[in-house]
């Protein structure tokens, strides 16, 4: 049996532990509809021609733009009409400190529970493209009981997203384990599941990953569920 749960762990996960990736900030295109609108609805509507202005700002695009970007996706031109010289504008909305301040509280508390947020700092007014703002937080998840921690705030509007830094003090209950803490490690693949003896390596509250050690020496990383429990994560 403890032959086969070692062959489990080695098979489902292996010794490096990918880094975290950092998001990639979508770029906002101008797209064909908006230089021919009667395509608005239809496939060839989508296609890309070309870069987007900032929020508040107009740019030129010219035939010769949209003709190479048709070509380059190798679509025919038979049949439209492109106009010579096409302005387009794009619309803008401006969020104060105070108001991203509030979006922001939300997203941290939302990205860090249980522990709640005292205060969070970010930068000035920050200008988007006009539209509904989604907000989510990139936080490094804190390990003591009062504490400051940074991220990313993201706030996206259709295609666009914006970055901002933002720093929160915080209110956190105790770890539900702590370094040396005898743990039921459980691995889920599927339907299949195992469940090991193991030790904690680093204190954890629910919902924090930490690193763990099983009765048979593999390093691992894993999720906090109980004061008893922690969930391999791949």
């Amino acid at each position: 049996m403890r032959l086969l749960f070692a062959m489990l762990w080695f098979v489902l996960f292996p010794a490096s532990v990918d880094a975290d990736a950092s998001l990639e900030q979508t770029r906002d295109r101008i797209l064909l509809h908006e230089i021919i609108p009667a395509l608005e609805g239809a496939p060839l509507g989508r296609v890309e021609v070309a870069s987007a202005p900032p929020p508040g700002h107009s740019v030129v695009v010219r035939r010769s733009q949209v003709l190479a970007a048709l070509k380059e996706g190798g679509h025919s031109v038979r049949g439209l009409s492109i106009p010579r010289r096409t302005v387009v504008e794009r619309g803008a909305q401006e969020l104060d400190r105070d108001t991203i301040r509030a979006r922001a509280r939300v997203a941290v508390a939302q990205a860090l529970a249980p522990c709640t947020v005292d205060d969070v700092r970010v930068p000035g007014a920050v200008t988007l493209p006009q539209g509904r703002v989604q907000v989510a937080a990139d936080m490094r998840r804190p390990r003591g009981s009062g504490v400051a921690t940074s991220g990313m705030l993201r706030l996206r509007v259709g295609g666009v997203e914006r970055r901002l830094p933002v720093r929160a003090r915080l209110s956190c209950p105790p770890p539900a384990v702590v370094p040396g803490a005898r743990v039921r490690v459980v691995a889920v693949v599927g339907n299949v599941k195992a469940a090991v003896s193991g030790e904690a390596q680093q204190p954890g509250r629910v919902g924090d990953v930490i690193r763990v050690r099983s009765h048979t020496g593999i390093a691992l990383r894993a999720r906090v569920v109980d004061g008893r429990t922690v969930e391999v994560i791949q």
